[in-house]
């Protein structure tokens, strides 16, 4: 943070909420915590602001909780008599459907273009996503996927999403993330399937696999699945439970939307995925 001093025996901080790196976001409650105790509350405004004044100097810690998102904290870190910090940033930047209403086919940010979607729940293995919620896609059709888009666009980002393949899909399911999304005839994905996982393109309504690795994923197991992209040069990399999958450079569409798709082309059987804890950050050019 870049501080600045100013008067002789408090500080002052200004701290901004931000939705996916980039939105301000109004709403959000930031606390001033100091030896693991709140000592000041404050709720965003319509431009994200948050102000703590008159703090005595000491070691704070910063956490935050807003409607929809993970709650976020930011480890202690000492404040000094007249400092003036007004670049802090408080980053919300993943969904986790608990606050959503059960059924409901469009949560906070999410709009379904293909298939059966709907907020549902799915309590176990609470160790691997947050529970009870989950975002559930359908695809029972033959000759299209199940895709739901977050609301932003994206050029450089990262999307990561946790999912699980229900054991009841067909058994030549596919499930995973949809990017730069122009239209349903124009799009790529990153999915995994029951023993090869794919990165691929569709240009206008034809399909083609980019990249193909084998690469074994079990119906009834959750996943994490990430996909990260800079801007400049269209560099991707993309990534299952933190082992990177694929990287390369591919310039076919410049931005476009993120989100999930589940897919059973080969045959008409159904296939069930529970989506969770979607991560989207829109500023960072993280690929090197």
């Amino acid at each position: 943070m870049l501080v600045t001093r100013q008067g002789p025996d408090r500080a002052y901080m200004l701290a901004t909420a931000y939705e996916f790196g980039l939105y301000p976001l109004e709403g959000a409650i930031v606390f001033l915590t100091h030896e693991s105790e709140i000592v000041r509350t404050d709720t965003s405004n319509d431009i994200g602001e948050v102000e703590f004044d008159e703090i005595v100097p000491g070691v704070y810690g910063i956490s935050g909780e807003v409607l929809h998102y993970s709650s976020v904290s930011y480890l202690p870190d000492s404040i000094w008599a007249g400092e003036y910090i007004t670049d802090l940033r408080i980053e919300f930047r993943t969904l986790e459907f608990e606050d959503d209403i059960p059924n409901t086919s469009s949560p906070h940010r999410f709009e379904p273009i293909h298939g059966i979607w709907a907020i549902t729940e799915d309590a176990q293995h609470p160790e691997a996503h947050s529970t009870p919620n989950v975002y559930k896609g359908v695809d029972s059709s033959s000759n299209e996927s199940a895709i739901a888009l977050c609301e932003p666009e994206a050029h450089k980002f990262l999307i990561e999403a946790k999912l699980k393949v229900e054991e009841s899909s067909g058994p030549t399911w596919q499930a995973g993330i949809i990017f730069r999304y122009q239209d349903e005839y124009n799009y790529c994905s990153f999915t995994i399937s029951p023993e090869t996982t794919f990165c691929s393109q569709v240009i206008n309504g034809q399909h083609t696999y980019t990249r193909i690795k084998v690469h074994e994923s079990t119906a009834g197991t959750w996943q994490c699945l990430l996909v990260e992209c800079h801007e400049m040069y269209s560099m991707m990399k993309m990534y299952i439970d933190d082992d990177v999958i694929f990287s390369l450079t591919d310039n076919i569409f410049t931005g476009g939307k993120v989100g999930l798709i589940a897919s059973d082309n080969d045959q008409p059987s159904p296939v069930f995925v529970n989506f969770d804890d979607v991560t989207l950050d829109l500023t960072q050019p993280y690929v090197q």
